[in-house]
């Protein structure tokens, strides 16, 4: 019988304390997670002395400032997340088959992915199971990986980018990358390039066709981490952008940017949701995904 096993038979009426030291190792930070608990600094501290006590193990060691796992306490971190995980699952099944789900879900995704296709979702998550808690993070494709692979997220939201295969998957939708402008009938190279990453996969695929097929390639004016302020930039001066549709498809419809033509075959993108291989899903968030993929069927 493992640590967890015997401070959950003693202590099962009281899972926040677990709860507390999984959110401050995830998040490195005994601060963030009194934050996220909505309890106060001492609150946590007190939690993490009481495990310790109880499981006569160092947990923690704390060196200048600094919030670092023992041997022992990498051990307890994984099992107390399998554990809650376990828990919150076990609440939310529970719930569900009174018709109503309701516990934690935390998700993380990029802010254009959230405003496209996360919120919509999360809102009417909300109205139909109002005792559901739903956390969304945000951040670029790297940081969301790493935060589902910390269990700081339990899903996250994603542009498949080639490094998804430490992960479990499910496809949303496809779609394609397209230049922008704010004037229409414009054509690649008219206008100098704003992209994100010169050495993207995206960027890279754009160039090598356009090579292959003997055109120059675009002078690339700048490089900005989000497609959202590619966008921005795109509105507000004589500039193109290069981005994937769905970030752009709104201003399309309402003919305030236009696709500039480009003389080769469009990359194409998948986003995905990805969570721990070999993690099951909480009821929650198989719920979310049912409905996500759900709203993007209907809009097909």
């Amino acid at each position: 019988m493992n640590l967890i096993t015997i401070y959950v038979i003693k202590n099962y009426m009281n899972h926040y304390h677990a709860k507390y030291f999984v959110d401050a190792v995830a998040n490195m930070s005994v601060a963030e997670s009194a934050r996220i608990n909505n309890v106060t600094h001492p609150a946590i501290s007190q939690a993490l002395r009481t495990l310790e006590n109880e499981l006569k193990v160092k947990l923690t060691s704390r060196k200048k400032r600094r919030f670092e796992l023992t041997p022992e306490g990498e051990i307890f971190y994984q099992r107390a997340v399998d554990w809650l995980e376990q828990f919150e699952s076990i609440k939310t099944e529970l719930s569900f088959g009174g018709k109503e789900v309701s516990g934690e879900l935390l998700l993380g995704a990029s802010q254009s992915l959230t405003a496209e296709f996360v919120g919509p979702i999360i809102f009417e998550m909300k109205k139909r199971h109002p005792r559901l808690q739903i956390r969304a993070t945000f951040g670029e494709a790297a940081v969301i990986r790493d935060m589902v692979q910390r269990k700081a997220v339990q899903i996250g939201f994603v542009i498949d980018d080639d490094r998804l295969s430490d992960f479990a998957q499910k496809l949303i939708c496809n779609g394609d990358f397209v230049v922008v402008s704010a004037r229409p009938l414009e054509n690649l190279g008219q206008k100098d390039l704003i992209v994100t990453y010169k050495n993207k996969v995206e960027v890279q695929d754009l160039f090598k066709k356009l090579k292959n097929k003997g055109y120059k390639e675009p002078n690339v004016f700048l490089e900005l981490v989000s497609w959202s302020l590619i966008r921005r930039f795109v509105l507000a001066g004589e500039i193109h952008g290069y981005v994937p549709q769905y970030v752009v498809q709104e201003d399309l419809d309402r003919g305030i940017l236009y696709k500039v033509d480009v003389p080769v075959k469009a990359f194409q993108y998948s986003v995905k949701a990805i969570w721990r291989k070999r993690s099951s899903l909480s009821m929650s968030a198989e719920v979310f995904l049912d409905k996500l993929i759900e709203s993007e069927d209907e809009t097909k």
